[in-house]
């Protein structure tokens, strides 16, 4: 009996051995797959990483191109200012002008009379 009890043990120890050596190959598995897993996933971020950082590049070298807004409102004013004062002056010259015009209007219309009397008698 103690024989059989014996054979009946190692068996038994010989069972749980082959599962247990299956639960390791298992367990490597799952280990090298976690591996490879966290190795695939560093490369993609690396990749993802590296695209980022080409754009934020050509960001900033387009945004360098631009004016601050600070330096387009401080444009804008002085060449409203200037618009108003070339308005301002062509409304002054014009006032003073259109007396002058008025005479040398009529100074031609006077010598076209002039003119027509000599050329249609």
């Amino acid at each position: 009996m103690t024989d059989s009890c014996d054979r009946d043990t190692a068996i038994q120890l010989a069972r749980h051995d082959e599962r247990l050596k299956a639960v390791v190959a298992s367990i490597a598995h799952a280990e090298r797959a976690a591996d490879a897993s966290v190795k695939l996933a560093a490369d993609e971020l690396s990749r993802r990483l590296e695209i980022l950082n080409h754009a934020h590049q050509q960001a900033v070298e387009v945004q360098a191109t631009y004016l601050p807004r600070e330096m387009f409102d401080a444009w804008k004013k002085e060449t409203e200012a200037r618009m108003h004062k070339i308005d301002a002056d062509a409304r002054e010259i014009a006032g003073r002008l259109w007396l002058p015009m008025i005479a040398v209007g009529g100074l031609a219309a006077a010598i076209g009379a002039a003119v027509a009397r000599f050329v249609f008698p």
